[in-house]
């Protein structure tokens, strides 16, 4: 709404526009009945319109109009006015507050750093109004620059306090990036909406709740602006202003040389991301620039002493005479605030193994003090850097795909098909509601907007969010019917932009691309291709890595949307975790610090024998990569899939030599094979131009396998039926849950479901001689009557994964946690099963995944997948400059 000059405001005549803002137009008016000059503020028009809003600001302009210091412009009261004649316009209401004459503080730090003689009186008057407000409850909230005036004699004058939860839509406690009225203002320019979002706090930009805390951080950007006269986060856009402030440090080098130390350490205080860590009160900042002004005009070299405290007069005499000796010898000089590079390994505690896994196993807090790893024993151990050992996070067994909060304070991660979060220090594990499918761990991250992207179900079924504290998810990006995974989702962009790899077949990474999507528009943009496991580092590249574990880096332009030079490689010889998908055992923090695992992939495992009390009586063959063990009907054979860095294939062991035979020879993926109950035959699953879909074949290397089904999303194979007819096998329903279904193989393309129902339904077992099936349904052990369907019974209390029967049929085992657990069954009294028994606990430190094991024909022993004890992962290696490697790779000096 604008106003014209010469018209009236009730008692205020206007003279002049003085400028707009965020708030609404602002003009020099005079107040004909107390005869002096003031600014009046101009709400916009959709004020009128919102009775409630209006309200709630007149209650906040009362409180702001009762601050009462020489330090803060007054605001005088509310003005009304019914529709001004002639404008066209509706109802006027505007702030009546204090004229300050005078140029803004941003007008004064245009021509450059401002000198620590007059920058820090002007400080401590910004802190002095700043403690007066809080002390009335009052918190800014959009403390910056051009929201202080200064005038000529030095006096300054903080405006506009309050005013931007006043003019909060919401009415809530927080103003985020996207509601700052600043932002939504639609008068608002650039320069000025980079104005406001440079100097939010981290919990503003994430729209939580705020405390006085957010203006001791904007205290500080604006200190920090002061001193060296740039910002202290930047940005080309108000995105990348954000994704400063959330990433980011200060170049803290900007800092002129005879910046007190306390000075420095004050800012630092100021601007630590975790506001519990910040300094509290505006009133300590207050003191401490006190300290520094006192230090400083006495003439001592402040730059080397704690302004805190005060020394002897023989202090300062030693001080003096070692500032004039340096001097003399040319040593006293200004030296930037550069970190040197450190690099250095962490040992993987005595008898534990650094695996690889189905997932990334590795994971590394974004301020790079903290790392976190799943060690062969199942468990999630962390290490701060500052500290000399590593612990073990009890109640963590069977994790996967660790990941951290954005604050460090919290390690999430995947197990039994769900999210779970545990506190970095231990403590109770606990669930993040509404998360289904995640137990193969194909990626997964905490953005700093509140909430986790993760990719279920092997990447078939797309990327999802769901809020930190659980919730409902919501898909954010379908997998393509050309393509079989979307996998390794980063949030960007103040959750604008979504960067994920999405693989077509294979798995030497030839055919997987890096691929960024607009959430808002749902466009893709390319990348890169060849490779997995991309992230986007703040140097401005996409690193990933291809299946051989060279990691690459490419320029990319985020605004663009584009690549803006050809990649190159930067470090080779990273483990691969997993040639299905490609974790990378790589992890790169916004500062520069990364953490990885160096060595190859294969020989990570050995398939072990161990009997019912859970001793290790033996080893099948040598070291290798296997997964998915099915022995054959009459327990000669093993059948399992081996991955090599091309593709993966269906092998055979003979159980009684060890000798391997390849029986799949096909490009892309075969897998998951299960036998026909005459061991002459065998399903599995595979991939056909970029959909999944179950084939059959014969128990015989060079023998064509003939696709019976396929599917949209994505299957697995679980079992035979004993008559030969049905093939078990567990399809996702596209909603981030699985359901189990019977291919017909005497009616090829027909299925019949077995749990077709709201839970996550998979790993369906066939009972020998009875016509039962058992399935995982969240996490339970569900047995049901097939064909008919008849009767459901839930077997496991308090939890089961992986049920297998015996093949004698006399009873039905599964994992419970750690523990083996023992059903006594008969198939003539099918719905009858006797109590739990545990047979044993998880072999702790040897078991590598309880999904990975079948019964051997006897029910006395069994086959598991173990830890190679000799697989070269016994360490962890950390870089705090992997960015100058990327520079040095890249050919910049």
């Amino acid at each position: 709404m604008s106003l014209v000059v010469g018209t009236r405001l009730g008692p205020y005549e206007i003279q002049s526009a003085i400028g707009a803002g965020g708030m609404g137009e602002v003009y020099r008016a005079r107040d004909t009945k107390l005869d002096r000059d003031v600014a009046l503020k101009v709400l916009p028009d959709h004020f009128a319109a919102d009775s409630e809003r209006l309200a709630r600001f007149k209650r906040e302009a009362k409180v702001v109009a009762s601050l009462n210091h020489p330090n803060i412009a007054h605001v005088y009261g509310l003005e009304e006015a019914a529709p001004l004649s002639g404008t066209g316009q509706g109802a006027v209401r505007a702030i009546v507050m204090e004229l300050v004459e005078g140029a803004t503080l941003a007008d004064r730090i245009t021509r450059g750093a401002i000198p620590l003689e007059e920058a820090l009186p002007i400080a401590r008057q910004i802190a002095e109004a700043l403690e007066a407000a809080h002390e009335r409850g009052i918190i800014h909230r959009d403390l910056k620059p051009a929201n202080i005036k200064v005038r000529d004699e030095g006096t300054v004058k903080v405006l506009d306090f309050g005013l931007a939860k006043a003019l909060d839509p919401g009415g809530s406690s927080e103003v985020d990036a996207a509601n700052s009225p600043t932002l939504t203002s639609p008068a608002t320019q650039m320069g000025v909406i980079l104005g406001t979002a440079a100097y939010m706090s981290p919990e503003q930009a994430k729209g939580r709740p705020v405390d006085k805390r957010t203006d001791v951080w904007a205290f500080g950007c604006v200190l920090y602006e002061m001193l060296t006269g740039r910002r202290a986060f930047a940005g080309d856009d108000v995105s990348d202003t954000l994704a400063s402030i959330l990433m980011k440090d200060p170049d803290w080098s900007a800092l002129p040389a005879n910046v007190p130390l306390g000075v420095r350490k004050l800012l630092r205080r100021c601007l630590e991301r975790d506001r519990r860590r910040r300094l509290d009160s505006v009133a300590d900042a207050r003191l401490e620039i006190d300290d520094a002004t006192s230090d400083e005009f006495a003439g001592g070299d402040a730059t080397s002493r704690s302004p805190s405290s005060r020394v002897t007069s023989l202090a300062l005499v030693a001080v003096s005479l070692l500032a004039t000796i340096l001097a003399a010898w040319g040593w006293l000089r200004s030296v930037p605030e550069v970190a040197r590079p450190v690099r250095f390994t962490i040992p993987v505690p005595e008898g534990h193994l650094m695996f690889a896994g189905e997932g990334p196993r590795l994971a590394l807090s974004a301020d790079g003090s903290s790392v976190a790893w799943v060690s062969n024993d199942g468990f999630l151990h962390v290490r701060r850097l500052d500290e000399f050992d590593s612990r073990r996070l009890d109640g963590t067994e069977r994790a996967e795909s660790p990941f951290f909060s954005p604050d460090g304070r919290w390690i999430g991660f995947a197990r039994n098909g769900g999210l779970h979060k545990i506190g970095v220090d231990g403590g109770p594990v606990i669930e993040i509601r509404g998360v289904t499918g995640t137990e193969i761990g194909v990626g997964a991250q905490w953005h700093s907007s509140g909430v986790i992207v993760y990719t279920p179900f092997g990447g078939s079924a797309g990327v999802w969010s769901v809020p930190e504290e659980g919730g409902t998810p919501s898909q954010l990006v379908t997998r393509r019917p050309d393509e079989l995974q979307t996998t390794w989702p980063q949030l960007l962009d103040e959750d604008k932009l979504l960067l994920y790899s999405a693989g077509s077949g294979g798995t030497s990474f030839s055919q997987t691309k890096t691929f960024l999507t607009d959430l808002g528009t749902g466009d893709r943009f390319q990348l890169a291709e060849g490779g997995t496991y991309a992230r986007y580092v703040a140097t401005g590249h996409v690193v990933y890595t291809d299946g051989a574990g060279t990691v690459f880096a490419r320029p990319v332009d985020l605004t663009a949307r584009r690549a803006t030079g050809p990649p190159f490689p930067v470090q080779a010889g990273v483990r691969v975790a997993y040639w299905n998908t490609g974790a990378a055992s790589l992890q790169v923090s916004p500062s520069g610090t990364a953490a990885f695992v160096l060595g190859s992939t294969h020989a990570l495992h050995r398939i072990g024998w161990v009997n019912r009390t859970g001793r290790i009586t033996g080893y099948l063959g040598g070291p290798l990569t296997a997964e998915d063990l099915r022995l054959s009907p009459d327990g000669t054979r093993l059948l399992t899939y081996f991955y090599t860095p091309d593709d993966a294939d269906l092998w055979m062991i003979d159980v009684r030599n060890g000798h391997t035979t390849r029986l799949t020879d096909a490009a892309g993926w075969e897998w998951r094979g299960v036998w026909s109950p005459d061991g002459k035959r065998v399903a599995h699953q595979g991939a056909v131009e970029g959909r999944q879909a179950l084939f059959v074949r014969d128990a015989a290397p060079g023998r064509p396998s003939v696709q019976v089904l396929a599917s949209d999303t994505d299957l697995w194979t679980d079992s035979w039926s004993p008559d030969g007819r049905w093939v078990a096998y567990a399809e996702s329903s596209g909603k981030g849950k699985r359901n189990v279904y019977a291919a017909d193989m005497e009616n090829v393309g027909r299925k019949m479901p077995i749990a077709e129902t709201n839970a996550d339904e998979f790993d369906a077992r066939f009972a020998p001689g009875g016509e039962v099936v058992a399935y995982v349904s969240d996490d339970e052990i569900v047995v049901a009557s097939f064909p008919d369907l008849g009767w459901r019974r839930t077997i496991s209390k308090g939890g089961g994964l992986s049920p297998r029967w015996s093949p004698r049929g006399d009873e039905l085992l599964y994992w419970q946690g750690t523990a083996l657990v023992s059903h006594a069954w008969k198939p003539d009294t099918p719905q009858e099963f006797g109590p739990p028994r545990v047979l044993f606990t998880r072999l702790e430190q040897q078991m590598e995944v309880t999904r990975y094991w079948d019964v051997d024909r006897d029910g006395q022993r069994f086959l598991v997948v173990l830890a190679n004890p000799d697989a070269p992962a016994r360490q962890i290696h950390v870089d705090t400059d992997w960015f100058g490697r990327l520079k040095q790779a890249a050919g910049v000096r």
